[in-house]
């Protein structure tokens, strides 16, 4: 072994102990009725300034045309529901306020759910929670009742 690759060796646990953590993004699904509709979902990450924070509803609006009043710096591309119920892990992008804008699709690719939250990522922070919301054709549905339950489509318990 050259002195290089010990070298690289007994550097490489304070490298990972040094690199960002992902960040898990928790969705909270209105009822079991709205998770069983979702079919896929969108995450995109925009940072804020401070005079920002309030930036949510013109992001939400945003959605429909994807003309948004500042760029996002992440997006997760169309996914699959089962990995938002889980909990979605993004990477760390730095101090500072971000907006975290989750839209659910239907299998017929309606946006029916949405959600934002503001949140800043530090050490000890915990998740960022998502709260979703029905679009407003979609908000009737979420009375009737659906085949299926989130175990069942995803298997498993709620982690």
């Amino acid at each position: 072994m050259t002195s290089t690759t010990r070298a690289f060796l007994l550097a490489l646990p304070c490298l990972a102990a040094c690199s960002p953590e992902p960040v898990r993004v928790e969705v909270n699904f209105p009822n079991a009725a709205a998770f069983v509709n979702s079919e896929q979902g969108r995450l995109r990450i925009f940072p804020l300034d401070r005079d920002q924070l309030g930036l949510c509803p013109a992001l939400l609006e945003g959605l429909p045309a994807t003309n948004f009043p500042v760029p996002f710096l992440y997006d997760s591309d169309l996914r699959n529901r089962c990995e938002f119920r889980a909990g979605i892990h993004v990477p760390e992008f730095g101090g500072g306020p971000h907006a975290y804008v989750l839209e659910m699709r239907s299998s017929t690719n309606d946006v029916i759910l949405t959600g934002c939250t503001v949140g800043e990522v530090y050490s000890g922070a915990g998740e960022i929670r998502v709260e979703l919301h029905p679009t407003a054709g979609y908000a009737p549905l979420l009375t009737m009742p659906v085949p299926g339950t989130p175990e069942s489509v995803c298997g498993g318990a709620t982690p």
